[in-house]
Formats: structure tokens, sequence, C-alpha cells
């Protein structure tokens, strides 16, 4: 699955953010996130529109990775896209 044009049209309009998520200096997994206001996440919530993980070892770090953006905009909660 090629994320390439959701990457850039989350950035281009300002719709949330792409989060890196890395062990030290590799790269093992991203979320692509919208933020409440003018993209479909619910207002007070951050949408995790998708999330890819190769590590096992992270799979409690994407959540906390998640859940540290949404505190950062004052997000009472987050949703991932199932």
């Amino acid at each position: 699955m090629d994320l390439a044009k959701e990457i850039e049209i989350v950035e281009g309009l300002a719709l949330g953010d792409t989060l890196l998520l890395e062990r030290g200096r590799d790269l093992i997994g991203f979320a692509i996130c919208h933020t409440p206001g003018v993209s479909e996440a619910p207002v007070g919530a951050l949408y995790v529109k998708y999330l890819a993980d190769r590590s096992a070892a992270s799979k409690a770090r994407a959540p906390r990775a998640v859940r540290r953006r949404s505190s950062r905009d004052s997000a009472r909660s987050w949703a991932c896209n199932g």
C-alpha cells in the first residue's frame, strides 16, 4: 500500500501530522494522524488514519507516541481506523 499521496495531502492541507516511530537510528513504523477542525477527526480526538509498525517490540510504543501527540493538541481521546 502506497501512502505517499495521503501523507502529502495531510501535510499540504494541514489536516494533521505523520509521526515517525524510531528505535535508535532505525525507522520501525509511522502513523498518519488527523486533528479536529479541518479533517475527519471528531472534535476532541486525534484520529489515527493509518498506523504501520514492523516491530513486535514497538506495539506498545506506537499508541504511546499517538497519545503524546494527542495530549499536545489537547485531544481528549484518539481513535484508529480499523
